[in-house]
């Protein structure tokens, strides 16, 4: 099997597309081309929170998670819980997958429910084990479109009591911009 750094083979396809598997067990009676399906070498957050990092230590290797985004916790940094069935946790910061532009500046982000692929150092902060810095190296929208009959008209007073989740829909002029977000 061929190896190739940070990167898992799959498997032979006979097309470039991968998606046409190569049975070796068949009979090759002429010249083919088959082509190796390289996957990220994943590890689950389970596996990540039992590392034995020392306090306020970072790991030199980087880690590939596939992962569900549960909240943003900073629309700026990109700050966020992110789970997958093995577990939850937190990344501090994101950036852009070749490690250039903050969350804030990129074109295109993941939100709540998206599925993410996120590479990035671990670090134990005060005995915590989290995803120091991530980078975002593909993520899939989850979004679904908005059916305003879902939503309740309140004021702003009213939204500001609503329970958690609620899906409200207000009427008011924007007074601040928070994080210099326009």
């Amino acid at each position: 099997n061929p190896e190739k750094a940070g990167l898992e083979f799959v498997g032979w396809f006979t097309d470039a597309e991968l998606k046409a598997p190569f049975n070796a067990d068949s009979v090759v009676n002429a010249d083919i081309t088959v082509y190796a399906k390289f996957d990220y070498h994943y590890i689950t957050i389970k596996e990540a929170l039992e590392f034995n990092i020392a306090d306020g230590q970072v790991t030199e290797e980087r880690y590939y998670f596939r992962a569900t985004v549960d909240s943003i916790e900073n629309a700026q940094y990109g700050t966020m819980n992110i789970s997958d069935a093995t577990g939850t946790i937190y990344v501090y910061g994101t950036y852009s997958a070749d490690g250039v532009l903050r969350y804030s500046e990129m074109e295109s982000v993941p939100y709540r429910g998206d599925e993410v692929i996120i590479y990035g150092n671990l670090k134990n902060f005060q005995g915590t084990i989290e995803i120091n810095s991530g980078w975002i190296i593909d993520f899939v929208s989850k979004a679904e479109e908005c059916d305003e009959s879902k939503y309740t008209e309140m004021s702003i007073l009213d939204a500001r009591e609503a329970d958690k989740d609620t899906l409200i829909k207000v009427d008011g002029v924007v007074a601040r911009v928070l994080y210099a977000f326009g």
